[in-house]
């Protein structure tokens, strides 16, 4: 069975553009606040990532 492409470049879409959705508005205070505590609490932390 073979998948039309631009079903599958639809998929994909929709899946970033979820994706974008929830990192940039519901998901951003804990996306960002998880990333944080990782960085802070990894040894090799960067200061750049940790700001």
């Amino acid at each position: 069975m073979r998948i039309n492409p631009w079903l599958w470049l639809a998929g994909a879409a929709l899946f970033i553009a979820l994706s974008y959705a929830w990192m940039s508005g519901v998901g951003a205070a804990i996306g960002e606040n998880w990333w944080n505590d990782a960085m802070q609490s990894h040894p090799a932390c960067e200061p750049a990532l940790c700001s």
